[in-house]
């Protein structure tokens, strides 16, 4: 199809739900079909990809929004809206626009979809002072299906340190989980209590020494992004964050 001269540009806004906060891609598309191929990356179930011809073609002028030169069912207005998209729609895109016996084709772009990955395990080590708590940010990914929350075995480790020849360690150590601006409530467990214990041997964590006054909990977390903030009850020293999925079985 021959390139349009038309002066109208196309403002492609690709949206991803990442907390804390959304990130936003902004791009000029061009309406000449020989300008560069442009690349849109985007994990797969996160969010929408939206593109929007702006300024917009006269009243009445047609539009349609192809996948790979092939009319995308219902999107023939002025945006492109695509939804839950999963590896498949991993393509070239470009818009359509003028009657359909001589249409003018949008500049493309490749829209790449990458796979969720849930979060299985997560480590991190760290020293607490007085006034300087660790902070352990993670992020639990989309899969495909029902972004329902899974529970998670959260462990901020100080005592048990102790076997493994760490002399200065957390005594006491107590741990706050949040999301966003939001502080998230987390049920703790005796670290010597048969829940702790089955809990433990179910994600394969490492025992805890009989006595220790380690910071167990467990929480359902949807997907997302978290931060733990471990903080000191008694004192500075060593501490180790650990976060566990708790298996279904």
């Amino acid at each position: 199809m021959d390139p349009t001269s038309r002066s109208a540009e196309i403002a492609a806004v690709l949206m991803r739900r990442i907390p804390p906060s959304s990130t936003e891609k902004t791009a000029v598309l061009s309406p000449d079909a020989s300008a560069p191929l442009l690349r849109f990356g985007v994990e797969a179930h996160r969010g929408t990809l939206q593109v929007r011809l702006d300024p917009a073609p006269p009243d009445g002028t047609p539009i349609q929004w192809t996948q790979h030169g092939t009319p995308i069912q219902g999107q023939a207005s002025r945006s492109l809206s695509l939804a839950n998209l999963t590896p498949e729609d991993t393509d070239l895109y470009f818009a359509l626009i003028g009657p359909a016996s001589a249409p003018s084709r949008s500049q493309a772009f490749m829209v790449v979809v990458m796979p969720g990955h849930p979060l299985l395990n997560f480590s991190a080590r760290g020293r607490v002072a007085d006034g300087q708590p660790l902070t352990a940010g993670f992020v639990i990914g989309r899969v495909p299906g029902p972004a329902n929350p899974r529970r998670y075995l959260i462990r901020a480790i100080g005592p048990s340190l102790e076997r493994f020849g760490v002399k200065e360690f957390v005594a006491d150590p107590v741990a706050s989980l949040h999301r966003r601006n939001t502080l998230l409530e987390l049920e703790r467990l005796d670290s010597d209590g048969e829940t702790a214990r089955q809990l433990g041997s179910r994600t394969g964590a490492a025992a805890l020494m009989p006595g220790a006054r380690d910071f167990v909990a467990v929480a359902e977390l949807p997907p997302g992004a978290y931060s733990l903030v471990v903080r000191g009850g008694k004192g500075s020293g060593e501490v180790l964050v650990e976060i566990y999925e708790i298996p279904a079985f």
